[in-house]
């Protein structure tokens, strides 16, 4: 299984929009308000926001007054100008209204701070229209007094009641492709999407006690040698460009794109980094060598031990040793690959032994003790942990020492729960991120001392619930539910039913539903049906959540691969449920993009299962992704690489040479190689920020890295 090594690259700085503007009343901005046809909004309302720095140091959001007014109008060709009074360097947003049609806006844009006019493409209002049809059954008799509804299109759920022969009449959709969703109690939620130059839609019920078809995932779209061949032709053009004129920076993400694919040429192709910090070399060449080693098409051991010790830094020897070991035990489980194995991790524990740093040293000989205890060579284990142990503790409580305390906790979980416990106790900030692991290798053999360990991580992320940066937390609890609910259900489910948020609540319960799948399906398949009809529809669509993964839609949608395992009859109405949860388009004084960050979540997730539903979902998103800033527009890109690498390779190409600066398009291109470098389905369930974002259980982690 391939994974990503993100060394030096993924420090690199980013531009924010959050800068500091140059407060001089200096630009203008202009455009044109228009109708979805493409003619033009005579006297529609322009408003113009802008993020400037408070008092307190803050942003916040104001309105741009002209003349009194925060109201600009649109002439007669649907134009508008605003006086030179803007903040230049400042995110801007504008805002355009006119009667019976939706809100419409830009993402937050940047005003240059030498601009003196800034011209921004036609802003689109979408207007509402009148949709009629028919509720059937299965056998195509109508059905009365079904609920038939349209959300997440417009900024309010409009709905009717079918009647007289199963007709309803819908007022208030917008216009444009929509999702129509029709439930009635006793049949399964279903849904359609209704194209734009339709007015007319069937909606089609099946009762509970019908067969439905299952919605299985797709095959993929390209093959392997397919998108290698797409991701080489970005890639290629990429690192030409670099040789010539890029900078070091450019070049060290250039070089480390071309590692996740190919480590075996990265290895052959160091000089292309130039003169850099030997130590940024090193790691670069640690992280070829790692990808080498997670690759399943790999080259011999022996060539990959020629080239772990034709390195000259032992503290990347003993970790590569210890990854490459890891490799040798899922590829080898006879008798010799058992023995080279435990070479490795005899040099191994040889090289750590002479990394200077003494933290490294700690968490390299950790590593290779908590292994050993893996393949059952408990005495040697033993001596290497007591090792670490000796050199652990007079290291000063940095966060280098935190993660080798995390390491040493894993690696006395084997041996002795009491001394786990007690370095587990010195973790620090990975006590949240990763203290789950070490309840985990507890089970089952005490499981007292586990659920006390879990105690300790879950009161730890509520402490830090402000600073959740990535879903690791999320995960954790979701790993840690399956893993109890393996050994002891009754456990597991108070932990799941007292979840503070609805993400960590559904994804476990997801997650013990999944284990008890394992020994009683048919129970597993009620608790499921549960959840998916009496809890999803209860979830507030928009209750503050900071990212998009903590969405009602995306938690929905993240329940779809559980469904395909325990019961795919329900995968169908999961699907339609997830889009029918999507958040109302926000209003005029809705500055923020939730809904939008939302949708470009859920687009992503649902390509698993319907491409056609995704792109119908993202199209409007990455129609004026440039304008959008520069984290939405991200989003949206890594979001179509997963519908469809074609796609978001038309969008790179028109896309990223015009961004500014040159270093955020380096990053489309740099999503674009890392993505398409995880091998389906890694790309569905790895948990980097190039997959998808789903969930393979497991009942033991992979090891971390050293």
């Amino acid at each position: 299984m391939r994974r990503l090594f993100f060394l030096v690259c993924s420090g690199l700085a980013i531009a924010s929009l959050a800068q500091s503007p140059r407060l001089t009343d200096a630009a203008t901005i202009e455009g044109r308000i228009v109708d979805a046809d493409g003619k033009p909004l005579a006297h529609a309302e322009v408003r113009i926001w802008q993020k400037l720095r408070a008092s307190d140091g803050r942003f916040a959001d104001r309105s741009v007054e002209f003349d009194g007014s925060d109201v600009l109008l649109t002439d007669a060709e649907g134009r508008f100008v605003s006086p030179d009074v803007l903040a230049a360097g400042a995110p801007t947003q504008i805002v355009a209204e006119a009667g019976g049609m939706l809100t419409g806006r830009t993402g937050w844009i940047r005003v240059a701070t030498d601009a003196t006019t800034v011209k921004v493409p036609d802003i689109a209002l979408i207007g509402l229209r009148l949709v009629m049809g028919r509720v059937l059954d299965r056998r195509g008799q109508p059905v009365d007094g079904a609920t038939v509804f349209n959300s997440g299109d417009g900024d309010e759920r409009v709905e009717a009641t079918s009647k007289g022969g199963g007709r309803f009449f819908l007022r208030g959709v917008p216009k444009g492709a929509v999702f129509l969703f029709a439930e009635k109690p006793g049949y399964r939620f279903s849904g359609v999407r209704l194209p734009a130059d339709r007015a007319e839609a069937t909606l089609l019920l099946t009762s509970l006690g019908e067969p439905a078809e299952p919605k299985p995932t797709l095959p993929p779209l390209l093959s392997p040698d397919e998108e290698y061949a797409l991701t080489r032709g970005v890639l290629d053009a990429w690192l030409e460009r670099l040789g010539k004129s890029g900078t070091p920076e450019q070049k060290i993400r250039g070089f480390s794109s071309l590692a996740q694919i190919n480590g075996r040429e990265a290895l052959q192709r160091l000089d292309f980094l130039g003169d850099v910090d030997k130590s940024v070399r090193d790691s670069l060449r640690h992280s070829a060598i790692l990808s080498i080693i997670a690759d399943p098409d790999r080259i011999s051991w022996d060539e990959v031990r020629a080239m772990i010790d034709a390195g000259d830094d032992d503290y990347h020897k003993a970790a590569e040793l210890i990854q490459a070991a890891d490799e040798i035990h899922a590829d080898e489980r006879d008798e010799a690959g058992q023995a080279r194995r435990l070479e490795w991790l005899e040099s191994a524990a040889a090289h750590a032994r002479k990394v200077a740093d003494p933290t490294r040293r700690v968490r390299v000989l950790a590593s290779a003790a908590e292994r050993l205890f893996a393949v059952g060579e408990v005495v040697r284990a033993r001596q290497v942990l007591a090792e670490a142990e000796n050199g652990a503790k007079p290291l000063l409580p940095d966060y280098g020492a935190q993660y080798a305390s995390l390491r040493l906790a894993l690696a006395a979980a084997h041996d002795d729960a009491d001394r786990a416990m007690d370095w587990l106790a010195k973790t620090g900030i990975y006590l949240k991120w990763n203290g789950s692991r070490v309840a985990a290798a507890l089970l089952p053999d005490h499981p007292q001392q586990a659920l006390d360990t879990w105690k300790q991580v879950a009161e730890a992320m509520r402490k830090d619930r402000s600073r959740t940066t990535g879903g690791v937390e999320y995960r954790s609890a979701v790993d840690w539910c399956y893993r109890l609910a393996l050994v002891d259900r009754a456990l597991a489910e108070p932990i799941a039913a007292n979840a503070d948020e609805a993400i960590v609540r559904i994804r476990a319960k997801g997650a013990i539903i999944l284990a008890l799948n394992e020994s009683q399906p048919a129970e597993a398949r009620g608790l499921l049906a549960a959840l998916v009809r009496e809890e999803l529809p209860q979830l507030p669509t928009d209750d503050g959540w900071l990212l998009p993964q903590q969405s009602a839609p995306a938690i929905a949608a993240w329940l779809l691969p559980v469904a395909e395992r325990v019961d795919p009859a329900l995968c169908d109405e999961l699907f339609w449920r997830s889009l029918a949860l999507r958040l109302p388009r926000p209003g005029r004084d809705s500055l923020n993009d939730r809904a939008d960050r939302a949708n470009i979540e859920l687009a992503k997730l649902l390509s698993r299962y319907d491409r056609d539903v995704a792109r119908t979902l993202l199209e409007p998103l990455a129609a004026n992704a440039s304008a959008r800033g520069t984290v939405a527009g991200h989003a949206v890109f890594l979001a179509a690489v997963h519908i469809d690498p074609r796609w978001a390779k038309s969008l790179l190409d028109t896309g990223a040479d015009s961004t500014s600066p040159p270093e955020l398009a380096d990053r489309l291109r740099f999503y674009f190689v890392c993505c398409l470098g995880v091998p389906l389905p890694d790309r569905w369930n790895g948990q980097s920020e190039f997959s998808a974002g789903f969930w393979e259980p497991a009942a033991k982690d992979r090891p971390l890295p050293p």
